[in-house]
């Protein structure tokens, strides 16, 4: 049985998979998606490759993971950051901001790496599913900007930002870019019917 580094066994899983996660991440930014395997997160990691096993089933088990576990911690921020706002339209200028700042985060853009390498339909959901917190947060504001068709609002929305992020992975600046995307959807907004 291996030794625990860590005060009780769970605390030792927790910090194990820690280091497995970010050896993928770290991987990913080095070589590409198609150089996060099991052997190579397990060997960056310093574990056995069949320790791998008590933790990821598969290669997609660990691309998911790794995916989900950024993106519960993306979703997290930017959903905080939002609710420190008490105005809806700054709590709608707080989320383009913090999505876009996401361009920068090469942790998130190594998930979104290893996502666009492929992952099972059963994974993509769980990956879909994380993003629940901050698709609620998002309608909610817009809720509360008294539109008529909040659902629509926020596909726009997400259009928006979604162009934006791919702007500033190609090089633009993102200051310009963030500022920008931000007058873009609320002068739009500003134009859609409004609840009576």
């Amino acid at each position: 049985m291996p030794r625990i580094t860590e005060a009780t066994v769970a605390a030792h899983r927790v910090a194990q998979l820690t280091r497995l996660m970010d050896a993928a991440h770290e991987i990913a930014e080095e070589g590409g998606a198609e150089a996060v395997t099991l052997a190579s997160v397990a060997q960056r990691a310093g574990l056995a490759r069949s320790s791998m096993y008590g933790y990821f089933a598969s290669r997609d088990d660990l691309i998911v993971a790794v995916c989900e576990d950024a993106v519960v911690t993306w979703c997290d921020t930017i959903v905080r950051s939002m609710t420190a706002e008490a105005d809806p339209e700054r709590q709608l200028r707080s989320y383009v901001e913090a999505q876009l700042a996401a361009a920068a985060d090469t942790r998130h853009e190594s998930a979104m790496l290893l996502l666009r390498s492929g992952v099972s339909a059963e994974g993509l959901e769980r990956i879909k599913a994380a993003h629940a917190p901050l698709r609620a947060a998002l309608l909610d504001t817009l809720v509360r900007m008294r539109l008529a068709e909040p659902q629509r609002a926020a596909a726009f929305v997400q259009a928006a930002v979604t162009a934006a992020y791919e702007q500033i992975r190609s090089g633009s600046t993102p200051t310009a870019v963030i500022h920008d995307t931000f007058r873009f959807v609320a002068a739009g907004l500003r134009d859609l019917d409004r609840a009576s």
